[in-house]
């Protein structure tokens, strides 16, 4: 087959570069030439790996912009980074769509992008989506009360686990019946992309939800961790189980981890993965990391903190000799190394654990990482608390228990039943996206 062109788009966070690097790798492999954006700095990676960032055009900002850290479900975080001005959305689509076109995609695999899925509409070619639950029709909302709360009060964001109705009237359901039970009034983020559909000729889109789906879906996961009702959609799903890139760099690793496995090396160990320490102007990963270090400090617990390309910023004090940081680690290396991975909840950080057998003690900072945690822990693979109820003491006390009570025999049966399944991970998805070219 003649070299195509792939272009992934994909909307923001190390946790979609997590699972679309290994899939990029793969595609690459196969011959074919992978191009992508992401907005922030988690495309070092990808430009690490040697693959071709299409810069991002500048654009002014959206009238609103307010974060809300219990927000209710896809769409109303669309909402929320600002996609119901229709101005918005009308000059990031285009800015976007022109921005690709000297790299003339022959497909487009979108992970949360809403503008690399007009740009495969707009050029008639396949659209492949990458997704979590909460992004399909016929998935979960991340926050079920808030949601409720969303569909009663006829506001924007619709129900997660579909688009709704429009304006009081049922729109056609090319994508598959989205709304289930309830019907949202007024969404106004699949208003905006209506407008900018309009003014280029294209087709009327029902729900946000759909647009994004495409040709095919692809869930890099479990059922039992993102459940789907496939009867929502008229397009293909599938899972191809945990993706998560393998980085065999040792940067960030202290030697001793190299040196020894877990369990074989004495002391007990303890990766921290923090992400972002502020978010949207409100403390996120730094309050796990200045909890960690107080409860965690100074004893004989060896405790790595990652925090994926960040800068160890806003965070005061020195840190205590049996804490070592690095802005960037791998985390499956370190993960296979550690018994206990403290983390955000963020669903790169949940697959890690599953593909490695590491049990997760998860201080999730906004509804979405709630939600994996929530799953998380409901299939038995760690355990949950809230930032509101961290405090050194019980922090230690948690800590103690898992390392003691048997948590990482449990996180590695867990990886040994779902590497049972043989799922195929990121090389089926790429023989899926193969297929279509």
């Amino acid at each position: 087959m003649k070299k195509k062109r792939i272009f992934i788009g994909m909307m923001a966070g190390m946790g979609r570069v997590n699972r679309c690097l290994p899939i990029a790798l793969m595609l690459r492999d196969m011959g074919h030439e992978v191009a992508f954006t992401i907005w922030g700095n988690a495309g070092a990676a990808m430009e690490q790996a040697g693959f071709q960032a299409i810069p991002i055009p500048p654009i002014p900002g959206p009238k609103v912009q307010t974060f809300d850290p219990d927000f209710a479900n896809f769409h109303h975080f669309l909402a929320m980074m600002g996609y119901a001005d229709p101005v918005y959305m009308k000059n990031e689509l285009e800015s976007r769509l022109s921005a690709t076109a000297d790299f003339k995609p022959d497909l487009v695999l979108t992970d949360s992008s809403l503008s690399a899925a007009f740009i495969a509409r707009k050029l008639g070619i396949p659209l492949v989506s990458i997704h979590q639950s909460c992004s399909l029709p016929g998935g979960m909302p991340f926050n079920p009360d808030a949601a409720a709360n969303l569909a009663e009060g006829g506001k924007s964001g619709g129900d997660d686990e579909g688009d709704g109705q429009e304006d009081g009237k049922e729109g056609s359901k090319e994508g598959g019946k989205e709304s289930g039970e309830g019907n949202v009034v007024g969404n106004e983020v699949t208003a905006a992309l209506n407008e900018t559909l309009a003014l280029h000729g294209m087709g009327r889109s029902d729900g946000v939800l759909s647009f994004l789906a495409g040709d095919l879906a692809i869930i890099p996961s479990i059922p039992e961790f993102d459940p789907v009702d496939p009867q929502a959609l008229s397009i293909p799903l599938e899972y191809v189980g945990p993706v998560v890139w393998r980085d065999a760099s040792a940067e960030g690793l202290p030697s001793s981890w190299l040196e020894r496995e877990r369990g074989l090396a004495g002391r007990r160990r303890v990766f921290v993965y923090t992400s972002r320490l502020v978010e949207w102007g409100v403390e996120s990963g730094g309050h796990i990391f200045r909890e960690v270090v107080n409860a965690l400090g100074h004893t004989s617990t060896e405790i790595l903190i990652a925090t994926g390309f960040n800068p160890l910023e806003g965070v005061q004090g020195d840190i205590p000799p049996n804490v070592t940081f690095a802005a960037y680690v791998s985390g499956v290396m370190a993960a296979e190394r550690s018994d206990l991975l403290i983390h955000h909840g963020g669903h790169g950080s949940c697959m890690t654990t599953l593909l490695t057998g590491t049990p997760s003690l998860m201080i999730p900072t906004w509804a979405e990482r709630e939600f994996n945690a929530r799953q998380l822990q409901d299939i038995g693979g760690g355990c949950m608390i809230r930032p509101s109820e961290v405090t050194g003491q019980r922090l230690a006390d948690i800590v103690e228990s898992m390392l003691s009570g048997g948590a990482l025999e449990q996180a590695q049966k867990l990886r040994d039943d779902i590497a049972a399944r043989h799922y195929g991970g990121a090389e089926r998805a790429a023989a899926l996206i193969h297929g279509l070219l």
